[in-house]
Formats: structure tokens, sequence, C-alpha cells
């Protein structure tokens, strides 16, 4: 039995079900090797979480460019959100 076994610990702010992994669109005046970094506010969604209705992969979306966590993954940029945080651009009907 662990020391916290009668209790949960569990931090729900630390839930993947509402994330979702979206390729942001980078200005073309960034110099990363500078250290800087210039995102558009818009990106294509990359992968969701199970808990994520409004987006699925492959969905092209607005953010806020301070929301969320940037993390450079295998030498790509990608952002970290909130379902909450992101917008759809435009609802297709196939």
């Amino acid at each position: 039995m662990g020391i916290y076994a009668d209790r949960d610990i569990s931090d729900p702010e630390e839930k993947s079900d509402d994330k979702v992994v979206v390729e942001p669109r980078i200005k073309p005046e960034t110099d990363i090797a500078r250290g800087e970094l210039l995102l558009d506010g818009y990106g294509k969604v990359l992968s969701i979480g199970p808990g994520v209705f409004t987006v699925k992969p492959g969905d092209e979306v607005f953010f806020d460019k301070s929301a969320g966590e940037d993390i450079l993954l295998f030498g790509k940029i990608l952002k970290i959100l909130k379902e909450s945080e992101v917008t759809l651009t435009a609802v297709m009907d196939n």
C-alpha cells in the first residue's frame, strides 16, 4: 500500500483529456537561431485527447499565440492547447 493510497492526489489540471496538439504556422521573419519564435496564431491539429469533440486531426484552427505550451519535438515546434483555446477556421461538409 502506497503512502497516498487513502486519497486522490491527482492534479485535475494535468489531465490530457481536453488537450489539442497543433503544429503552428511560424512567421517567415522568425529567427530561431536567435531564440526568436513568432507564431501566426494559426495551425493544423495533429492530435487530440479523448475528451475533445469540437476539432479533429487535420482541422485548421486559430488560437491565442500566448495560450498553451510550446514544445520542440523531433525538430518541430508544437503547441499544446486546451480544447477551449482553439477555434475552427471553417467547417466543410463532405
